[in-house]
Parts: C-alpha cells; structure tokens; sequence
C-alpha cells in the first residue's frame, strides 16, 4: 500500500469539513432542536394541569349536583310518576272484508313504491 500525498489532502480535507459542518450546521440546528422539544415539553405540562383543573371543577360539580338534589329531595318530597302498564300486543278484531280492504291498500302502496325490475 502506497500512501501518497492525496490520501492526506483527503483526511485534511475531511477534517475541514467536518470542522465546518459542527460549527456551522450541526450545534444550531441541535440548538435549534432542543429550543423546540423544551417548549413542546412546556406546552404539554401546561395542557397536563389545565386537564386535571377542569376534572376537579367536574367532580366538584357533581358533587354539589348531588348534595342539591339530596336537599331538594329531602325539603320537597317528589312523588314518583305512576308507571302505566301498557300490553305488549293489542287484539285487533276484524271481518274478512275489512282485512281484505286493508290488505289491498298494502300492496297498492308497495307496489307503487318498490319498482320492479324484469
């Protein structure tokens, strides 16, 4: 292996750059990176407590909701809505002509509303 004077003028020239890229380059930009990730960091806390704040003034809501309603119960008794039992299915007592009628008004109505296709 044969060093020659290129082989040196190339490690100058690498150190060179390398030299220039760091001053120039990479310190601002890693600077520049670290600026942001701070204030994203800031940013993230500051979102962090104001969530927590806002849970609190929820909780603290519903509890005084609670202790209002449990006033409010006490002070002014409620009556409870009758629950009316309604039947699940209703007898429908028909003649035959009333059922045919009625029938036939069902498919004049689906036949004028589904289209048909051949």
């Amino acid at each position: 292996m044969q060093l020659n004077f290129t082989f040196f003028l190339q490690i100058f020239n690498f150190i060179i750059t390398y030299w220039f890229l760091n001053r120039f380059m990479f310190k601002p930009v890693l600077a520049h990176i670290l600026m942001q990730k701070k204030s994203e960091d800031k940013i993230n806390l500051e979102l962090k407590q104001k969530q927590e704040f806002i849970y609190n003034l929820e909780k603290q809501k519903q509890e005084e909701l609670f202790d209002f309603q449990e006033e409010a119960g006490e002070k002014y008794k409620i009556d409870q809505p009758e629950i009316v039992d309604i039947p699940a299915e209703i007898e429908c007592v028909l003649d035959k002509q009333e059922a045919e009628y009625i029938t036939k008004i069902a498919a004049d109505i689906l036949v004028k509303r589904v289209p048909h296709v051949d």
